[in-house]
């Protein structure tokens, strides 16, 4: 695509879920939208993903994921001004929604201003997170593992102890384990999320390695497909990497903690790709017995020694107020007559 030559060439990172094959290999539609100034530089650009609306059949909901570096901060204005006028003007669309992210908080600070301006509100459920903990990749690799807690190091060497190996998952036969690795890890922590679209990320890995990368931690002393105890993805969105996706299973024979391995190959990966930062993906306060049940997670987070930093902030638009509320009254009652 043009528009994303021009952005490399402008020296903008693209997240990774704004490249056009993303968007091919998943099956979803999507809207590009460059950004000049009037001498005709680029300034920036985005993908606006289109969702058909479940709640109002024949409406669309419009979504901008992590828009931070891949625009200049001069024209962040223009940015939402311009999205504004694409939900306002486009057929049937029932809400904008635009994911914002930077891990320096002055510009976390006038993409909201931008979005106020362009009369956005702040989503009332966002679907990104805010607080987040980040890893220096700028550093060597021995800097980097240097810094953790003695114990995220001795996790993360006890992997050679036992008879596991850490390799790319690319086989779409391990999909049923993965979906059901996810699904016991969601009933662990009392969290939700759908299924993963595997038959279009693992064959995206595979053909863009420097973008994506879904690394699995299995037995050797066991068959596929329940040799594969625990598997992560990472998305490099240009200037940094995302700890986007975890699950792992409980083995009572082997006393090994899953998750560091892990981590630190998405880490080494990212360092190899040029990405000057690691995001976990999100953490939150609690700790491990605790009332929140992400406690534990976050206590694995921290054993990293990251920088807390707020990161993400959503915004959102009803170009038609009407329709959106009629969408809502027909959700709630739809959950209202949902089973529990």
């Amino acid at each position: 695509m043009l528009w994303e030559w021009r952005l490399h060439a402008s020296g903008f990172p693209l997240p990774m879920t704004d490249y056009g094959e993303w968007s091919e290999s998943l099956g979803h539609t999507t809207w590009f939208l460059g950004i000049e100034d009037e001498a005709g530089c680029c300034r920036g650009g985005l993908a606006i993903r289109v969702h058909t609306s479940r709640a109002l059949p024949g409406f669309r909901i419009l979504r901008v994921e992590r828009l931070g570096a891949n625009v200049d901060s001069s024209a962040y204005g223009a940015t939402f001004e311009a999205l504004a006028r694409i939900a306002r003007s486009a057929r049937r669309i029932l809400r904008l929604h635009v994911e914002t992210f930077s891990a320096d908080a002055g510009m976390l600070a006038r993409m909201g201003d931008a979005a106020l301006a362009a009369r956005f509100s702040p989503s009332a459920a966002p679907r990104c997170y805010g607080p987040t903990s980040l890893i220096d990749l700028a550093r060597e690799i021995p800097a980097i593992l240097a810094g953790f807690n003695s114990t995220a190091r001795q996790n993360i060497r006890a992997v050679g102890k036992f008879p596991v190996a850490i390799r790319p998952v690319t086989d779409a036969a391990l999909i049923p384990r993965m979906d059901e690795l996810l699904r016991d890890t969601m009933q662990r922590t009392g969290g939700h999320t759908p299924p993963r679209e595997w038959h279009g990320i693992l064959p995206y890995s595979a053909a863009h390695p420097d973008r994506s990368r879904v690394i699995g931690l299995f037995r050797t002393d066991r068959p596929e497909p329940e040799s594969l105890m625990a598997y992560a993805w990472g998305c490099c969105h240009g200037d940094h990497v995302q700890y986007s996706t975890a699950a792992s299973t409980r083995a009572a024979d082997l006393r090994l903690p899953m998750a560091y391995g892990l981590a630190w190959d998405l880490m080494q990966w990212g360092h190899t790709q040029g990405a000057k930062l690691f995001d976990f993906g999100g953490i939150t306060e609690g700790t491990q017995g605790g009332s929140d049940p992400l406690g534990g997670i976050s206590d694995f987070k921290r054993y990293f020694k990251g920088t807390y930093a707020v990161v993400g902030a959503e915004w959102e638009l009803e170009p038609r107020p009407a329709a959106a509320r009629v969408a809502r009254f027909l959700r709630r009652l739809k959950s209202k007559r949902r089973p529990d």
